[in-house]
């Protein structure tokens, strides 16, 4: 069985901000900024620049719920200064959010802990040897890497060197080259990465890092947001899955969503974790959707089981075409693992249930 994961906010909730708390973890960012701007006594150039930026984003969730909605305005507007410092400061944003962890917020963690196990799972039974299910793939809304975090304890790498092992798309840095295995183990996301490229050979150690919450941090986040800015670096990491649409909602030539919809094409099973199919994903959602004519059973984790059920049925399943079996998982403290995904008899993998 082919098994598709389809992940939304809602999957690295334990770590990340989702839409119901993204504009107060935002403002707790602005005010770290804010805080070692003026910690020296002096306001120190660049960690102003970063603060303007951070302030102007503010501004717009007065009248916006999602930093997509925001992005959406400015792509409609024509304004693509103001969509590429939206992305610049998004990605910082998300390299400050996954290098403070706990020492940041006693409840949060550097990495959403489900992410261990569901990899611990993904791990083929071969002592002494790092290799993945060849049956798993994932199709993610988010821009976070928590996965290739995680993975990169398991490998003891470089998140550039995880993001090649596992075919995780879009990379940090390289071509995209023509490595591709289509029948091995991948992880798409849909609107690219919010996370640095690196533009020293120092970067490559701290990516992943944990950080203390210091003024030396924030001049490192001042830098990258400066260094994405020289580059126009953000554009080439975090590109919103509906810009690769034309005017009559045809798709424009995208080797990430060539391999998204490749992936759903072979979806025999899909496990929905955290995502609320929100209006402007819809069009990219359907493309998806009209792929996954082979999929039998659709697993709904999510305390809004029931809508996202009707949301699929009403809007992204093709009338006439033969409805797949919804199954609603009613917990979230794990990613769920279907009856499908191996020959081992429905029982617990390690700290993860089966059904």
């Amino acid at each position: 069985m082919n098994i598709t994961y389809l992940f939304g906010a809602g999957a690295s909730c334990n770590c990340l901000p989702t839409y119901a708390n993204f504009y107060n973890r935002f403002n707790s960012f602005l005010e770290f900024i804010h805080k070692q701007s003026e910690s020296n006594g002096t306001k120190e150039i660049k960690v102003e620049s970063l603060r303007s930026a951070i302030e102007i984003v503010m501004k717009e969730f007065l009248f916006h719920n999602t930093p997509d909605t925001i992005a959406k305005k400015y792509f409609h507007l024509g304004d693509d200064e103001m969509l590429n410092r939206l992305k610049n400061t998004l990605i910082v944003f998300f390299l400050y959010e996954q290098s403070l962890g706990s020492a940041n917020n006693e409840e949060k963690h550097l990495i959403d802990k489900r992410y261990d196990s569901f990899i611990a799972a993904l791990l083929k039974p071969i002592p002494k040897k790092i290799e993945l299910l060849e049956n798993i793939n994932i199709l993610t809304w988010n821009y976070d890497l928590q996965f290739e975090i995680c993975f990169s304890k398991y490998m003891d790498q470089y998140i550039h060197e995880v993001q090649d092992y596992v075919q995780s798309f879009p990379k940090i840095e390289k071509d995209e080259g023509n490595n591709y295995q289509e029948n091995a183990f991948s992880l798409i996301h849909l609107n690219g990465i919010a996370f640095p490229k690196p533009h020293r050979e120092a970067d490559i150690e701290r990516m992943g890092s944990f950080y203390e919450p210091t003024f030396a941090f924030a001049i490192y986040l001042s830098e990258v947001y400066e260094h994405l800015i020289l580059k126009r670096a953000s554009n080439k990491l975090l590109k919103f899955a509906w810009e690769n649409m034309n005017p009559d909602y045809s798709l424009k030539s995208s080797h990430i969503l060539d391999k998204a919809l490749a992936i759903a094409e072979k979806t025999q099973v899909l496990v929905i974790n955290g995502y609320s199919f929100p209006g402007f994903n819809r069009e990219i959602d359907k493309e998806l959707f009209n792929k996954m004519y082979g999929v039998k059973t659709i697993y709904i984790q999510s305390p809004q089981a029931n809508d996202i059920e009707n949301i699929i049925k009403s809007d992204l399943i093709e009338e006439g075409s033969t409805p797949p079996i919804f199954k609603n998982v009613g917990y979230w403290n794990q990613f769920f693992i279907p009856s499908e995904w191996s020959k081992v008899p429905d029982a617990f993998v390690g700290d993860i249930v089966t059904r």
